[in-house]
């Protein structure tokens, strides 16, 4: 990997029936739409996914930043794999951006974040359905956990809110909806320079039409 070229990791945790699997394959695509993007890596967890257990997908793009995806492909016009291999594993404290389909689960993850990431966060808490039958205390104090990440990660950007309950307010008014596309969607008013609106859109429109 020569000087020009970066990695931008994501990371999106949530909870089985989310559709944090689904969002992980939406920016796998996305790849193929932002020609600054040589080549990808990603995995996901499956195991739990239908019991309300933890579920993530992490997702790896080499980005150049001055060459063209052409650069690197080889007489037959595909990828030259050979000098560019690396593993989809999420590195702690080096995740550029999580999409937090949960709250708590962004508490478990909050250590993978990078210092200067961004966060989108839905404040919505999941209780898992053992603690709720026996009645466990989980503490709610969602400012407190937050100011202490804070704390440790000033430049941390969190854009946090309860999109669970604002989509729950659209699809009163008619519209239809899913949990991972409606915050998706709040990226178009994230100003992210890989991510701009009119890929972002265009994407978007294919993978979930």
């Amino acid at each position: 990997m020569n000087k020009l070229e970066k990695f931008y990791n994501i990371l999106i945790v949530g909870v089985g029936g989310q559709g944090v699997i689904t969002l992980g394959k939406f920016f796998q695509e996305y790849a193929f739409y932002q020609p600054k993007i040589i080549k990808f890596a990603a995995i996901e967890s499956r195991g739990v996914s239908q019991r309300e257990g933890s579920v993530f997908a992490s997702i790896r793009y080499l980005v150049s930043n001055n060459s063209p995806k052409n650069n690197y492909e080889n007489k037959d016009g595909d990828l030259d794999d050979k000098s560019i291999f690396f593993s989809g594993n999420p590195p702690k404290g080096q995740i550029h951006l999580m999409i937090a389909l949960e709250f708590f689960e962004f508490l478990r993850n909050a250590n993978y974040c990078h210092p200067q990431g961004i966060v989108l966060l839905n404040l919505q808490q999941i209780f898992p359905k053992s603690a709720v039958k026996q009645k466990i205390e989980i503490s709610q104090e969602t400012n407190s956990y937050l100011q202490q990440i804070r704390d440790a990660l000033p430049n941390l950007r969190i854009i946090s809110q309860n999109y669970s309950e604002m989509l729950n307010k659209q699809i009163k008014k008619s519209s239809n909806g899913h949990l991972n596309s409606y915050m998706l969607s709040q990226l178009l008013d994230v100003n992210i320079s890989l991510f701009p609106a009119h890929i972002l859109k265009e994407a978007f429109n294919n993978f979930f039409s």
